[in-house]
C-alpha cells in the first residue's frame, strides 16, 4: 500500500503543501475553515504516524499578556489562549493595575524572559514614548483592546468611537438629551474614542456638546468621590447615564443603590460588559458587548504571524471590532410633546388642599368632544374625567362623539360652545378640518386635548395635552415584533400604520419601525403601507400581500384597524401571519387570549389617562397651565399576562370566554 504523503493531503485538502506544513508544524496562522480540511484528510488516510514525527517545538514557548485587571479581561485572555494552544504556545497574564511603573516593570520582566517569544499589550498609557524601550526591540508585539498615538503598531480594538456614538444615538432616540457618559481613564485612547463618538452622536441630533456632562473612570473611587458624584446628580439632573467601561459597571449600580436612584424610572442607563449578572438582576442592564472571541481570534492570529515572519518586516495591521448591543429593561423612552417638551407624570398634576377648595368654590362646568365612542378606550377616558373633576364639584355638562367625521365634530364644539363650558376636553379627529374651529375656541375657554394637537395650534392656545407615552408605545410594539421573530434567519414583515398626520399614531408607528430596522438585521420589512379612513386598512392588507406573499408578520397601527386586517387576512386564507398592534378591547383581546394571529399588543391605560385628564383640566380650570405635556407609559401585553391586563386596565371581570382559551 503506497504511504500517503504531505502532497497526497493537500490534494486531498484542497490547499497547498506549504498550508499543510504550517497546520502540522504549527508555524503559522491557518484558518479554521481550512486548518479543520486539512485535520479531517489527515485523520481520514491515517497520517497521525507523520504529525507526530513532524511537529516540531520552538525553543521559545509563551507569550506574554499584560492587562490593567484580571477581571474584565479575562474572557478576552480565555480567547487568546484558546487560540494561541493551536500553536503550542502558553499564555502568560500580568497585571498592571493601569500603572505605567508596574507595567514598565512587567515589560522589562517579559524582553529579558528566554521562553517569552512575544508580548500582548493593553497600554496603561496612549503616549508611545512611554513604551521607548520595547518598541526599540525586535520582540513581536500586538496591541489589545487600547491603542498608542504611534500609527507603526499593530492593533486589535474594539471600535470604542462606534460604541458610543450607537449607544448615544439610541438614547437620543429614546428622547434623552442630558446624557453622561463615564469613560475610561482620562489619558487612554479609550476615553478620547468615547468622547469622539458621543459628540459625534449629539452633533448629528442638534443637540450642544456639555464638557462638564463627561466623567472619567477616575471619578468612581473612593467614599468622598461617591458623595461628589451624588452632588454632581442633584446639579445636572441627567435623564441617562453610559458607563463606557466593564468594571464601572457594578459600581454604577451600587452608585445608584445607595443613593435611592431608581433607574430606568429616574435614570435610564446603559453598562458596558459581558457579564452573565447584568441579566439576571431586576432590572435586567441593556448592555454594550465587547466581541472577545473575534478579537481574541485577531490577536492570536497576529502575533504568530509577526512571530513566523522570520524577521521578515510586515505592514502594520489596525484592526476595529465592533461590539454588540443587548438591549434590556434599564432604558425608558421619554416622552415629548409636538413642540420637543418633555411629557409631564401624573405625579405633578396632584392638587393641593387649597386647589380642591377651589375648584369646590369655582362651579365650573366643562363639555368633552371624542372623535369616536364605541370603544372600551373612549368609555374608560370618560370615565376616568367622571370619577376625578365629579368629587371636585365640576359639572360635566354634554359628552359628543363624531365617529371619525371632521365636520360632524365642528358642529358638535359649536353646541358645545353654546352651553358656555369655562373648558372643552377634546380629541381632535382630523389634525386639519377642525383646526380653525379649535382656534376660535381658544379665545373664549380652557382647551385639553387628549393625544393629539389640531395643525397650526401654538402652546398659548390651550392649557394642556395628555397622552399615553407614543414614542415607548412605539418602541415596546418593536420590540414585541423583533423578539418574536429574532431566533429566524430571515423573515419578511410589513407595517400597516395610520396616514393621517396626527402626532401620536405617528410618532408611534415612526418609532416601532425605527426599533425593528435598527435592532433586529434579521428581519425585512418588505412593505410600508398607510390608510387614512379605518375601513381602508381591509383592502391596504389584501394589496400587501398580494405584492409580497412571503410576509410572514404585520404591525398594525391600533387595534380597530387591525380587526380589518384580520378580516382580509382570513379570506386570504394567511391566518399564519403574526399580528402585532396597539390598544386592548374585548374583540383583539380575543384573539390575543386564543393565539390566533395576534401575538402581542401595546395597551394605552385610558381610566388611567382619563385621570391624568381631569387633573390636567381642573389645573386649567384655577389657571394653571404649566404642564402643556403628560404622558402615562403603556403597558405591554403578551397572552401570558393577557388576564392580568385586563384586570389592571379595565377594572372589572375578564369576558367570559377567555377562561376557555
Amino acid at each position: 500500500m503506497k504511504e500517503v504523503t504531505i502532497k497526497d493531503i493537500a490534494q486531498r485538502a484542497g490547499v497547498s503543501i506549504a498550508t499543510v506544513s504550517h497546520v502540522i508544524n504549527s508555524t503559522r496562522y491557518v484558518s479554521p475553515e481550512l486548518a479543520e480540511r486539512v485535520i479531517k484528510a489527515i485523520k481520514e488516510n491515517n497520517y497521525k504516524k507523520n504529525i507526530a514525527e513532524t511537529i516540531t517545538v520552538g525553543r521559545r514557548s509563551q507569550i506574554a499578556f499584560l492587562v490593567p485587571c484580571f477581571e474584565d479581561y479575562t474572557p478576552l485572555a480565555d480567547a487568546i489562549s484558546r487560540n494561541l494552544s493551536r500553536f503550542r504556545y502558553a499564555l502568560s497574564v500580568s497585571i498592571t493595575n493601569d500603572d505605567i511603573n508596574t507595567e514598565k516593570q512587567l515589560l522589562m520582566a517579559s524582553l529579558g524572559n528566554k521562553s517569552t517569544e512575544g508580548i500582548i499589550l493593553v497600554p496603561a498609557a496612549n503616549n508611545s514614548d512611554y513604551y521607548e524601550t520595547i518598541l526599540n526591540r525586535t520582540m513581536p508585539l500586538v496591541l489589545a483592546d487600547r491603542f498608542l498615538d504611534n500609527n507603526n503598531i499593530d492593533s486589535v480594538t474594539t471600535d470604542h468611537e462606534l460604541a458610543l456614538y450607537k449607544s448615544t444615538v439610541y438614547l437620543i432616540q429614546c428622547g434623552h438629551d442630558r446624557i453622561v457618559i463615564i469613560t475610561g481613564r482620562k489619558n487612554s485612547s479609550l476615553a478620547g474614542e468615547q468622547v469622539s463618538g458621543y459628540q459625534r452622536a449629539l452633533a448629528a441630533n442638534h443637540i450642544l456638546y456639555r464638557p462638564e456632562l463627561v466623567l472619567t473612570a477616575d471619578s468612581f473611587q473612593g467614599e468622598i468621590t461617591q458623595q461628589l458624584l451624588y452632588g454632581f446628580y442633584e446639579k445636572i439632573k441627567p435623564t441617562a447615564l453610559i458607563s463606557g467601561v466593564n468594571r464601572l459597571t457594578p459600581k454604577v449600580l451600587r452608585f445608584l443603590d445607595d443613593h435611592g436612584i431608581e433607574y430606568p424610572k429616574q435614570l435610564s442607563f446603559i453598562g458596558f460588559g459581558n457579564k452573565e449578572w447584568t441579566e439576571l438582576i431586576d432590572p435586567p442592564v441593556t448592555i454594550i458587548e465587547e466581541d472577545f472571541e473575534t478579537m481574541g481570534s485577531a490577536v492570536a492570529a497576529r502575533i504568530i504571524d509577526k512571530i513566523t515572519s522570520s524577521g521578515r518586516p510586515l505592514s502594520v495591521k489596525k484592526q476595529r471590532i465592533q461590539t454588540g448591543f443587548l438591549l434590556r429593561k434599564s432604558t425608558q423612552m421619554i416622552g415629548r410633546g409636538p413642540f420637543g417638551e418633555e411629557a409631564a407624570p401624573i405625579e405633578k398634576l396632584a392638587l393641593s388642599e387649597k386647589e380642591i377648595e377651589d375648584l369646590r368654590n369655582g362651579h365650573f362646568k366643562i363639555g368633552i368632544s371624542f372623535h369616536y365612542g364605541k370603544t372600551a378606550w373612549t368609555r374608560l377616558h370618560e370615565n376616568g374625567i367622571r370619577d376625578t373633576l365629579e368629587k371636585y364639584g365640576v359639572r360635566i355638562l354634554s359628552v359628543t362623539e363624531a365617529h371619525f367625521n371632521p365636520e360632524l365634530q365642528v358642529t358638535q364644539l359649536e353646541g358645545l360652545r353654546m352651553q358656555k363650558p369655562d373648558a372643552i376636553i377634546a380629541i381632535p379627529s382630523d389634525d386639519v378640518v377642525t383646526a380653525a374651529k379649535f382656534k376660535e375656541l381658544a379665545k373664549e375657554v380652557k382647551l385639553i386635548f387628549i393625544s393629539n394637537i389640531p395643525l397650526g395650534m401654538e402652546t398659548n392656545e390651550y392649557a394642556s395635552c395628555v397622552s399615553v407615552n407614543e414614542r415607548e408605545g412605539g418602541y415596546n410594539a418593536g420590540v414585541l415584533l423583533g423578539e418574536y421573530f429574532k431566533n429566524r434567519d430571515k423573515v419578511h414583515i410589513g407595517f400597516i400604520s395610520h396616514g393621517a398626520p396626527f402626532y401620536g399614531t405617528h410618532l408611534r408607528d415612526g418609532t416601532a419601525e425605527q426599533v425593528v430596522r435598527e435592532n433586529y438585521p434579521s428581519i425585512e420589512i418588505v412593505s410600508v403601507k398607510y390608510f387614512h379612513k379605518i375601513e381602508r386598512a381591509y383592502e391596504v392588507c389584501r394589496e400587501m400581500i398580494r405584492e409580497h406573499p412571503e410576509v410572514e408578520g404585520l404591525y398594525v397601527s391600533w387595534d380597530v384597524p387591525a380587526l380589518q386586517v384580520i378580516t382580509a387576512l382570513k379570506e386570504l386564507c394567511r391566518e399564519d401571519i403574526a399580528i402585532f398592534t396597539c390598544d386592548l378591547d374585548v374583540e383583539i383581546g380575543t384573539y390575543l387570549a386564543k393565539e390566533e394571529m395576534v401575538r402581542g399588543l401595546i395597551a394605552q391605560r385610558p381610566y388611567i389617562q382619563g385621570t391624568a385628564v381631569g387633573l390636567a383640566t381642573a389645573k386649567a380650570l384655577l389657571g394653571k397651565g404649566e404642564y402643556k405635556y403628560v404622558g402615562v407609559s403603556p403597558y405591554i401585553v403578551q397572552k401570558n399576562e393577557l388576564l392580568k391586563a385586563w384586570e389592571d386596565i379595565f377594572h372589572i371581570p375578564i369576558p367570559i370566554d377567555w377562561k376557555l382559551s
